[in-house]
């Protein structure tokens, strides 16, 4: 009887103690962070994310935004210092990253403001 018992908690411990799977990664460096955040977007981009528009030069320009990110990895701010879109499409590409959660996540308690800028061609 105690052999089963046994047996269970020894898998028990080890299944606590080791760190769980599917979690995402916690980021410290800025520049690590920038690059992240500049990656997940491109990607988005790349997967075709107003590939349309793009293509029939609806949305034409550049943009800059400032993205704050929150512990979580959610956007909780975006900011447009500059852009040279149409109001329709700098509010869209802003919207589009409001409360955008990323594949990563901070410190506690800790916000990275990143930097990303966008060429639409």
């Amino acid at each position: 009887m105690r052999t089963p018992l046994l047996s269970l908690l020894v898998v028990l411990a080890f299944l606590c103690d080791s760190p769980a799977h599917g979690q995402r990664p916690e980021l410290v460096d800025n520049a690590v962070v920038q690059d992240s955040a500049r990656n997940a977007i491109a990607h988005d981009l790349r997967e075709g994310l107003w590939s349309e528009a793009i293509a029939s030069g609806e949305l034409a320009g550049e943009i800059l935004l400032e993205l704050t990110i929150e512990d979580k990895g959610r956007v909780e701010t975006v900011f447009v210092p500059s852009s040279t879109l149409p109001i329709n499409w700098k509010n869209k590409v802003k919207d589009q990253w409001m409360d955008h959660r990323f594949a990563f996540k901070l410190p506690k308690g800790h916000k990275e403001t990143v930097t990303v800028p966008l060429h639409f061609p």
